[in-house]
């Protein structure tokens, strides 16, 4: 009994920061990248870890900070 909450306890545990993280999206959406013109790197894995205004997009090979485009919705 004392293993089962035990190991429920660390399983609940292991999840609070995850449901402590708030991704905050920044203006703009991201634009279409040239797979010709980007490098096998993952830079970021939301938009609060991007400098300035830039975001957090997928990019032909993993994500990348760039430039957004402004229009209606953000991605």
């Amino acid at each position: 009994m004392v293993r089962s909450v035990l190991c429920l306890l660390t399983v609940a545990l292991a999840f609070v920061p995850l449901l402590s993280a708030v991704e905050e999206s920044k203006p703009g959406s991201c634009p279409d990248v040239s797979p010709f013109f980007t490098t096998c790197k993952k830079e970021c894995t939301d938009d609060s870890q991007c400098p300035e205004n830039l975001k957090c997009c997928f990019s032909s090979c993993g994500l990348q900070c760039i430039p957004p485009e402004h229009g209606n919705s953000p991605q």
